[in-house]
């Protein structure tokens, strides 16, 4: 028997998530500052609250977030001079989505 008290080794799957990506759609800031996107539960959870982050690529507007699962998220758009915007709730389904747009606007 070894130190951790197993004598075989264990398989351990790990879900991937499903896929979500697409655009962004932004009025009311410049769009040419670097921005990042932190995708969490719509619904707050009580304990642990899982999400995503994600690099916006500006230059084709584009994001990819990984780790998620379905269910239905709230984006939040933060960027390097301080602006920071929410979207509004989307669902994934256990198919994920590739063709997200996600649109911001300045208050």
């Amino acid at each position: 028997m070894s130190a951790g008290g197993l004598d075989h080794p264990i398989d351990v799957a790990l879900d991937p998530g499903v896929r979500c990506s697409g655009r962004i759609e932004v009025e009311g800031v410049s769009t040419d500052e670097p921005a990042w996107l932190w995708i969490s539960p719509a619904e707050p959870a009580r304990g642990f609250e899982s999400g995503a982050q994600a690099q916006v690529d500006w230059s084709r507007k584009s994001f990819e977030a990984r780790g998620l699962t379905a269910g239905t998220w709230r984006a939040a758009l933060y960027s390097s001079n301080g602006v920071s915007m929410m979207s509004q709730p989307f669902t994934l389904t256990s198919q994920g989505d590739t063709n997200l747009v996600l649109r911001f606007k300045e208050h």
